[in-house]
């Protein structure tokens, strides 16, 4: 009976009942929604490729995370308690994809009730290709100028190539990598370097990032011609005069830059050493060459001089007589017509 009244009761203006519960529902859950609070966080974004594809494209760093709760609950989460990332591991062939930004929440936030979760933005669109190695050889990379007068003329890597880890469409387009700027600015002088490799792309990988480098600079050596220049006879005796054949030589001279443009051969720079001539008679004598420091003759056109040595005193013994007999002939030729018109007379 009284079940009856309970059901009689509950059925008289059923309608009004049923608007007073949506609107009481409806209050209590504006209500709530009024109390709770937002909060902004940004998180690392992060690539899952442990299969055969990696990313071609980048894709922005960080995502931006929306928390919605109790207030005093979420102003204690961190940006750690949250992982924001793209798995990759699903697609098997490369191409372009839009990638949805999946979270994963730290256990603790799990307990939170209520909690709301969103990310911005909720895609990424990003190329996806084979993951490749390859070895690539290094090159140097050098700012400024050695010193005047010098050159490079070796480069040594260690190690000479490196392995290149990445998407096949970009590791394939690198033929070489570099190092960072290696300054030879003034460098007049062999040096040993380690430097880093340049990483262009982040999205391809080195097995190593850095390399030694030997740099050669050696002086730039050139050859200068030197036509129709004069032998010194060094050490000859004041007693002896001595007549040369040939009279003058040719040569050419190879060595450092430098040295050798600013060189200015005299009478001394070639010469033969007659120190030795203790008497009159035909020598034979090597030519030598007096030169600045790394330079050397590759060229000479005589390697001896044929000297032919007489003692002074003999010669103006010879001059004087036949000086005599010039001054003789004259004056005897003289009296001769003299004598020769007077028998005429």
């Amino acid at each position: 009976m009284k079940k009856h009244k309970f059901y009689e009761k509950m059925k008289k203006n059923w309608h009004i009942k049923i608007a007073c519960l949506i609107i009481a529902i409806f209050i209590s859950f504006f209500h709530k929604n009024m109390t709770l609070s937002t909060r902004s966080l940004t998180v690392p974004l992060q690539v899952k490729n442990e299969g055969t594809m990696i990313p071609a494209s980048y894709c922005p760093p960080q995502v931006s995370v929306s928390i919605r709760g109790n207030a005093e609950e979420i102003n204690q989460i961190i940006p750690t308690a949250i992982t924001a990332y793209l798995n990759i591991d699903y697609f098997s062939q490369p191409g372009k994809y839009d990638i949805p930004v999946q979270i994963e929440l730290d256990s603790a936030l799990l307990a939170i009730e209520p909690l709301e979760v969103t990310v911005k933005p909720g895609f990424i669109t990003m190329d996806v290709a084979a993951k490749v190695t390859q070895y690539v050889p290094v090159e140097p990379n050098f700012a400024g100028s050695v010193a005047e007068g010098y050159e490079i003329t070796d480069i040594k890597v260690s190690p000479s190539s490196i392995e290149l880890f990445g998407a096949e469409t970009l590791v394939k387009s690198l033929k070489t990598v570099a190092t960072e700027k290696i300054d030879v600015e003034g460098k007049n002088a062999s040096f040993k370097k380690d430097c880093a490799v340049e990483q262009l792309n982040e999205l391809i990988s080195y097995n190593t990032k850095n390399v030694t480098v030997e740099v050669t600079v050696d002086p730039i050596v050139v050859t200068r011609d030197f036509i129709g220049q004069q032998v010194y006879l060094k050490g000859l005796n004041s007693k002896f005069y001595a007549e040369m054949e040939p009279l003058q030589i040719d040569y050419s001279v190879s060595g450092d830059k430098i040295p050798l443009e600013n060189f200015i051969a005299t009478y001394y720079t070639a010469q033969i050493d007659c120190s030795k001539i203790t008497k009159p008679g035909m020598y034979q004598i090597p030519v030598s060459f007096v030169l600045p420091v790394g330079c050397d003759v590759v060229w000479q056109s005589t390697d001896v001089i044929n000297l032919t040595v007489m003692e002074l005193e003999s010669i103006f013994s010879e001059d004087f007589s036949s000086k005599q007999k010039e001054e003789e002939t004259t004056e005897t030729g003289e009296v001769g017509v003299t004598d020769k018109n007077s028998q005429s007379e």
